[in-house]
């Protein structure tokens, strides 16, 4: 029977990673971390908020790891302006904790996933799995708080209304229309065509009971998809 060379098989992609943390002992343990499996690979490391969306904007990461409380742009406001540059960006966060007002706003901005310091040796590895696969990843005690009653509270606020039922994509797509993007430019930088942005925005649209752009920019603002 012939046997195949399997040195001139194409090499397997590596699912190339970012880690933003500033203490150094948080950026060794995490490299630790991502040691276990040799189809991650670690393409650099940032210090604070805004070395981080630097970093993304030249290395184009598939994951982006991102330490909730830096210096200067906090993990939350640098993801956001990453996903603003580079919408395909995964994002996972690292927290020390969990509140309300952290996780509300990751929900609204769709981080993929959510892991507390506490959990995070044993479902690190795991959240990251979970990403490269294209689903979100959030700890069990963070699932709990979810679970307690945060997403009602989140509902009757005027932080998320409504916007854990969209789609990471949905999402997106609000944010590049509210920040001024038209129906094709949305689509060229998600890389879709621009019937299936047209139909993700229509979805969007009516999931949030929204009738005209001017309504989505201001509820995008709202919720703190794109800035004032």
């Amino acid at each position: 029977m012939e046997q195949r060379n399997l040195s001139s098989l194409p090499a397997k992609p590596r699912f190339s990673i970012l880690i933003a943390a500033n203490n150094a002992l948080a950026r060794s343990g995490l490299r630790f971390l991502l040691r276990q499996r040799d189809d991650w690979t670690i393409v650099g490391f940032a210090r604070s908020g805004d070395e981080v969306v630097d970093e993304t904007r030249q290395l184009c990461p598939d994951l982006v790891i991102v330490d909730l409380d830096m210096p200067g742009l906090d993990g939350l406001e640098a993801s956001s302006r990453i996903l603003k540059a580079q919408p395909k960006t995964r994002l996972l966060i690292i927290a020390k904790h969990a509140s309300q007002e952290s996780l509300g706003r990751a929900l609204a901005l769709g981080i993929d996933g959510y892991v507390l310091e506490s959990d995070q040796e044993r479902y690190f590895a795991d959240a990251v799995e979970a990403i490269q696969r294209g689903n979100s990843f959030y700890t069990p005690s963070v699932s709990a708080l979810l679970r307690k009653g945060l997403l009602p509270c989140l509902e009757q606020s005027s932080f998320l209304p409504g916007d854990h039922r969209l789609s990471r994509r949905e999402r997106d797509i609000i944010r590049l229309v509210a920040d001024g993007n038209s129906n094709k430019e949305v689509a060229a930088l998600l890389d879709i065509s621009v019937r299936t942005a047209e139909n993700h925005r229509a979805h969007a649209m009516r999931k949030l009971g929204l009738r005209s752009v001017s309504e989505l920019v201001r509820h995008a603002v709202r919720v703190g998809l794109v800035a004032p």
